[in-house]
């Protein structure tokens, strides 16, 4: 291991003995959850300070629950899933002053709510992970 992940990960025997305690699981158990690395964590900008990520199989949720099984079958609403298959996606709906009546958009990220408040409120968003998306918001009416 470099220096530079030596400084990001100073619990490297913990995390390699967590590793090796989901490796040794029986088929059964593994076949319903992935272990998510730290460089693909990265690439959706997840939390820097955590090493790795389980992730449910699509169907499958995890149970915070001290009694019963650790994994089981998921259905409804449910934390844990890695964003990469669309059936964990919602809709978002907004009414209200300001805003473009039927305006539809096809997909927007939870980021992007934020510029959009912003813009309704007046405010100067100096840094934001999301985008504002031109036709949110009625057209400016004309001055005569």
């Amino acid at each position: 291991m470099n220096d530079r992940l030596r400084g990001r990960y100073p619990f490297e025997k913990t995390l390699q003995q967590v590793k090796q305690i989901l490796a040794e699981l029986p088929l059964s158990v593994r076949k319903l959850f992935r272990v998510i690395d730290r460089s693909v964590m990265d690439s959706i900008h997840s939390d820097p300070a955590a090493t790795l990520a389980i992730t449910g199989v699509q169907g499958i949720s995890f149970n915070n629950s001290a009694d019963g099984p650790e994994l089981r079958a998921g259905k409804g609403g449910a934390h844990g899933y890695f964003p990469d298959f669309k059936e964990i996606r919602t809709g978002f709906v907004a009414m209200g002053a300001g805003l473009n009546k039927g305006a539809v958009f096809p997909e927007i990220g939870l980021e992007d709510v934020a510029p959009l408040i912003a813009k309704l409120l007046g405010l100067e968003l100096k840094q934001a992970d999301g985008v504002f998306y031109p036709g949110m918001l009625m057209p400016a009416k004309k001055q005569n």
